[in-house]
């Protein structure tokens, strides 16, 4: 019946009937172009927001000869052998800020600021000290699915670790600190301040062996 209410009521006037139903399609496949792109958009914009990090980030090599040989803590330690602390810090910091700081800057910071520990290097207290200073925000992470939930809402992570020798990818067997900057398929991709060796382009499978802590850092 309802269906041919609606026949019954169309207009006496054919020509008139057919513009009315013309201009109701033609609204329709508007709207639904406008919802098609809009769902596009949300979806490309929730595809960006999981790999920002990785398309924007700031690598640094920590045996760079601008920083290499420069001074960190108290001991005659410089940041070419023994900074991968500060360098990682400041891969973070310039990639989350958009500031040009450099191994160089977080160094000192940590040095003048305790940020270091004898016979271990970078502590984690120095490490978020050194990302608060620049106005970002730290957390410790307890597991692997958090550190994916930070990365894919566009922050980063400090993650240092150990291995035996010859040591366990991307650490090594004397400690060392790198950066997971991206998620690809599951899987952690690295910004290593060690001449970003090793970083396979797939990255790591999680857990990564060796890892013994993971901070957070967003803005």
């Amino acid at each position: 019946m309802a269906a041919f209410a609606a026949y019954a009521q169309r207009p006496a006037d054919p020509t008139s009937y057919a513009a009315s139903v013309n201009a109701n399609i033609g609204a329709a496949q508007q709207a639904i172009t406008a919802a098609t792109q809009d769902a596009a958009g949300k979806a490309s914009a929730s595809v960006k927001s999981a790999f920002a990090s990785s398309a924007s980030f700031v690598a640094y090599d920590q045996g760079d000869p601008r920083w290499a040989n420069h001074q960190i803590y108290t001991n005659g330690d410089t940041i070419g052998p023994d900074g991968c602390g500060p360098t990682s810090a400041a891969m973070v910091i310039a990639t989350l800020t958009g500031l040009p700081i450099t191994p160089i800057q977080t160094g000192d910071y940590m040095t003048q600021h305790n940020g270091f520990v004898a016979g271990e290097g970078a502590s984690t207290a120095g490490l978020e000290a050194v990302c608060q200073y620049y106005g970002l925000k730290t957390s410790t992470l307890s597991s692997f699915t958090d550190a994916i939930n930070v990365i894919q809402g566009g922050g980063l992570i400090i993650s240092g670790g150990h291995g035996d020798p010859p040591g366990n990818p991307p650490y090594v067997s004397g400690g060392h600190v790198v950066v997971f900057r991206a998620v690809s398929g599951g899987n952690i991709v690295v910004g290593n301040p060690a001449g970003n060796f090793p970083n396979p382009s797939a990255g790591f499978t999680v857990p990564i062996a060796g890892m013994d802590y993971m901070i957070g850092v967003t803005k």
